[in-house]
Order: structure tokens, then C-alpha cells, then sequence
């Protein structure tokens, strides 16, 4: 499953790191990679994770058994397991990945096929969901995300350029690959769906400009998910607190507060209809 956005600030990230929390508490094993190449982050829910990266695999420098790691202990005491690939967050390790002519980012796609379709499956790791949280937009990259997944999760704000931007990415997709598609609107105020009919209005929205504009094809709207006080309160703290670089602190993972039920239900009612869709 590829989790992809238009545009950066989506919360595919946060999106995609809950969802591999639900997923181990389902007692599934899960694979997380890191494949936002361009500007990485999955790195700030780890503490202090140090090694190689997903980077060194696409750079053909490591194999996947030195690469993946067992990250459940960030969950907590789950059922199931999570490994995580995380992408190189340096400056270095970015423009490197980066600079490589189109030929080689190609090449990624037949290194990433047999990583998800091979390896990971395989021993030592036997997964039953990878988990691929892609660069946002129409890259080389995010194309290779996604193309190598069967469901994609397309998250986006309700501003014109995210629903434009979400329909031209999916039309150009379909092209070549069609996967099963999900799309799940974030970052929605209360007071919106509060108004009358807002909910209805946003439903509409998409299956106007997006579900049914691309007519044949498997995309279903997933549902909205609203801005919640506690994971913005949870957010800022976790940003204050790791104002000191030396004792920079690992981000929530806000599925398994228990200060944040209210965000857990309304997650796992979006997650339970991408699952079971």
C-alpha cells in the first residue's frame, strides 16, 4: 500500500506511521519504507536511529536484512511487528539520491519490485502489509511508490490545488497501472462539517471532481478525518521539547495515546474502510 500526496504538509507521514501502529495492533507484521527521498521524516518517530538507510539498497551498497529493522518497540506491546526502511535525512545522503539521472531512478523501480514482492514477503520478515510512504507529488520516486503497490491512499486537504492536483495524478497513474485507490481528506475543521450539509458538501466534492471524473476506475472516498486538539497540543509539545538538538525526542504516535481516543476512533472508522474496502 502506497500512502501519496500532491502536495507536502498532507499528513501522509503522520497518516502512514498510525496506520502501522493500528496494523501491529491488529497483530499483523508490517513493513514501513521511507520513499519520501526528497524530504524524509519517518526518521522523527524513531529516537535516535542510526544505520543505513533505504538509500543504500536503491545505491545497491546493502540488502534489505541490513537495512530493515524490528522498530516495534516505538509502538509499544503489540501483537504483531513492525521493521521500518528509513530514507537518509541528511543533506548529503538527499542530494545524492537525488542528482542520479532518470536511468538509475528506473532502475529503483525493479530494485523496489523485488523488495516487495520477494524479499519482504520471504523470510526473515514473512510481512503480511508493506507500507510505502511515498514523496509527494509527480516524481520519478512517487511514481515508482507507487506503481509497484496494489491499493494507494491519496491524502489530501480540501484546497482547490490538493483536489486538482490529486485528479491529475491519478489520471496521468491510470494510464499505465490501476491500482485500488483510496482518498481520505485531512485536516478538516469541526466547524465545517458542522455547518449544514458540510459533510455532504465535501462528499460531493470529491466524487465530483475526482471519484467520477475518472469514470471505469477503482477509487472510492475513504472519508475525512478533522483537525484534533490533542494531536495538535501532542505535535506543538513534542517540537518544544525538542528545541535542545542533543535530546531531540521521537514524534507521537497519536493512535496509541490514550490522551487521543477521540482521533484513535474517528483513524481506525477511515482505516477500517480502507482495509476493508
Amino acid at each position: 500500500m502506497a500512502l501519496h500526496s500532491h502536495k507536502g504538509g498532507s499528513g501522509k507521514t503522520l497518516f502512514a506511521m498510525n496506520l502501522s501502529a493500528y496494523l501491529t495492533q491488529l497483530g499483523k507484521t508490517v513493513a514501513l519504507i521511507d520513499m519520501d527521498l526528497t524530504a524524509p521524516s519517518l526518521g522523527t518517530f524513531i529516537p535516535s536511529q542510526k544505520g543505513l538507510t533505504i538509500n543504500d539498497i536503491l545505491m545497491k551498497r546493502a540488502t534489505a536484512e541490513e537495512v530493515f529493522f524490528d522498530a516495534t518497540h516505538i509502538i509499544g506491546d503489540v501483537p504483531g511487528k513492525l521493521y521500518m526502511a528509513l530514507a537518509d535525512m541528511t543533506g548529503e545522503g538527499i542530494a545524492e539520491i537525488n542528482q542520479r539521472d532518470t536511468e538509475a531512478m528506473l532502475e529503483d523501480l525493479f530494485t523496489l519490485i523485488d523488495l516487495v514482492r520477494t524479499k519482504l514477503p520471504g523470510d526473515p520478515f514473512n510481512v503480511d502489509y508493506i507500507l510505502i510512504d511515498t514523496s509527494p507529488g509527480l516524481t520519478t520516486n512517487a511514481i515508482n511508490g507507487v506503481a509497484i503497490t496494489d491499493q494507494v491512499v491519496m491524502i489530501l486537504r480540501l484546497v482547490n490545488a490538493d483536489v486538482e492536483g490529486t485528479y491529475h495524478f491519478l489520471k496521468t497513474l491510470f494510464n499505465s497501472v490501476q491500482p485500488k485507490t483510496s482518498i481520505v481528506v485531512n485536516q478538516i475543521a469541526e466547524h465545517i462539517i458542522e455547518e449544514q450539509d458540510g459533510r455532504k458538501k465535501i462528499d460531493n466534492l470529491i466524487k465530483n471532481r475526482i471519484v467520477n471524473a475518472i469514470p471505469g476506475l477503482d477509487i472510492t472516498f475513504a472519508g475525512i478525518l478533522l483537525n484534533d486538539n490533542e494531536v495538535i497540543s501532542n505535535e506543538f509539545r513534542y517540537a518544544m521539547e525538542s528545541i535542545d538538538a542533543s535530546t531531540i525526542k521521537p514524534r507521537p504516535i497519536h493512535i496509541m495515546n490514550p490522551n487521543s481516543q477521540s482521533f484513535a476512533s474517528k483513524f481506525k472508522t477511515v482505516l477500517d474502510g480502507i482495509l476493508n474496502d
